[in-house]
């Protein structure tokens, strides 16, 4: 048997310990708890802002004065989207000066909130326009799956498998990693991609609803005395 001093055995046994060392690097972080949750809770109050505005999804006047669908579909969006777009617009500079939350690319930032909540309002509507009041509730299970797949608050990863596809079906998801590299100086080539997604789902959404309108402009007895209205 060797015989092997007490240092050697103490290198030996720091060794066999940590056999390979882990060097760590962070190329973009948040500076507090309350910036690493920002982005999530302001992409959820763009979608309950959403939730709760209570606007007819389409025009029956302008159904009835045979528009096109196309334009139907987009009067119905236009207005709510102004609105969204402006609420974005503020959710932002009160979080970046008043709460002193501020975002490492303030104009990128802005845009991009106003681009998200412009496309939520689409898919809501489009949701209306199919469904009618239980779009609303429908919406309402979106937002509940999307607090749990989005990956806003705990990494989604630990989530069942089953679900990982909820997290890259659901819009909020791509808001909030978009956001993330917006707020914390991340790599912009993330945003672009997360952005495509989120103006794919615009241009979905927009599409269901053209197509609603058109479906609408056969009117049943039901429709001219619906059992709940709105």
């Amino acid at each position: 048997m060797p015989v092997v001093d007490s240092s050697a055995r103490a290198a030996t046994a720091a060794d066999l310990a940590t056999p390979v060392t882990v060097t760590a690097t962070n190329e973009s972080k948040a500076s507090t708890y309350g910036a690493g949750l920002a982005p999530f809770f302001l992409v959820l109050a763009l979608w309950t802002y959403t939730l709760f505005l209570l606007v007819r999804p389409l025009s029956r006047r302008a159904i009835a004065a045979d528009q096109k669908p196309w334009q139907v579909a987009l009067g119905g969006w236009l207005t709510p989207a102004v609105l969204g777009a402006v609420q974005a617009v503020l959710v932002t500079l009160v979080v970046s000066l008043w709460v002193g939350v501020a975002p490492s690319n303030p104009a990128l930032t802005i845009a991009f909130m106003a681009l998200v909540s412009v496309t939520f309002i689409a898919i809501i509507q489009a949701l209306g326009a199919w469904l009618g009041p239980a779009g609303q509730f429908v919406a309402l299970i979106l937002m509940i799956l999307q607090l749990v797949s989005s990956g806003g608050t705990f990494p989604w990863q630990t989530l069942p498998q089953p679900l990982w596809a909820l997290h890259d079906l659901l819009p909020m998801s791509h808001a909030i990693e978009a956001l993330r590299q917006l707020f914390y100086g991340g790599e912009l080539s993330l945003v672009v991609s997360q952005l495509l997604v989120l103006l794919a789902y615009l241009a979905g959404a927009l599409l269901l609803t053209t197509l609603a309108a058109r479906r609408q402009r056969m009117w049943t007895p039901s429709r001219l005395q619906p059992a709940i209205t709105l």
